[in-house]
């Protein structure tokens, strides 16, 4: 098939590791990350496999929440475009390590594309309901980003996420934004 891109060394600033990842569809995917005695294709001279490296210099990953006690919950409170996507956005990229999964109907609507086009919405809510009682099983952090100004709504959505941390973000624009 051939090289899917090349990466420059400096692009990792220094002693970054490389956690490769492949997302794919109805597809069989095989890899040589260096348990192989044969590469594919020739390997840099500058790369070290990990199974190559002493355990001392090995890089873990991040790890996430142990329990669900530590797991935390954010549901953005407002009504429509008074900025809860954004918000929610930029709480997520200025807390890096917590990891937040936003879940809302912008956010499955951005991975609803298939070749380029964008799949109808109409079943978009639905699918977000779905995807927050899977997520209360997971130990991970989200963020709810949808309306959520109906009390029986906030309940619903929260009720399956007993022992997580739940706090209540709410979005209120003044007139001059």
């Amino acid at each position: 098939m051939g090289i899917a891109f090349r990466i420059q060394m400096e692009a990792f600033g220094g002693g970054q590791a490389l956690y490769p990842h492949v997302l794919v569809k109805n597809c069989a995917v095989q890899f040589n990350f260096g348990q192989r005695a044969e590469s594919y294709c020739s390997v840099l001279l500058w790369f070290t496999f990990r199974q190559h490296l002493p355990f001392s210099e090995q890089i873990g990953g991040t790890v996430g929440p142990k329990s669900k006690a530590e797991c935390e919950i954010l549901m953005m409170v407002g009504l429509p475009a008074a900025g809860k996507t954004t918000r929610a956005i930029k709480h997520a990229a200025s807390n890096p390590s917590r990891k937040y999964n936003i879940l809302g109907t912008s956010a499955i609507m951005d991975k609803m594309r298939a070749m380029g086009r964008q799949w109808n919405s109409a079943g978009s809510w639905d699918c977000v309901n779905r995807i927050i009682q899977i997520a209360a099983r997971k130990k991970r952090n989200y963020i709810l980003e949808k309306t959520n100004v109906y009390g029986s709504a906030q309940r619903r959505k929260i009720r399956p996420s007993e022992g997580f941390q739940h706090k209540a973000i709410v979005i209120c624009p003044t007139d001059r934004t």
